[in-house]
């Protein structure tokens, strides 16, 4: 399985505070949706901002293209796109 990145720029021209504070709910959502059995795939969430009005938010986890594709019962809608639908 691969890994899952995603970089979201600043195409609403929020001033630079307002946007990381965008990043941040995106990523506590996902973190929260994330599902949990040992707890390992929700702990390998990580983000960064790399330059103004970049966001990247990615994990590594072997498994997580597998549990973003629905295939736990726990997030059968996986996580990911429920979150950028959700706040973008």
């Amino acid at each position: 399985m691969a890994s899952i990145e995603v970089t979201i720029r600043n195409d609403l021209g929020l001033e630079q505070d307002e946007f990381e504070a965008l990043c941040e709910e995106i990523f506590d959502e996902i973190v929260s949706n994330t599902p949990v059995d040992t707890g390992y795939a929700q702990s390998q969430w990580e983000t960064a901002f790399p330059k103004d009005g970049v966001c990247d938010i990615w994990n590594d986890c072997d498994s997580i293209s597998y549990l973003e594709d629905g295939h736990s019962s726990q997030a059968p809608d996986g996580m990911v796109q429920l979150a950028l639908d959700k706040f973008l």
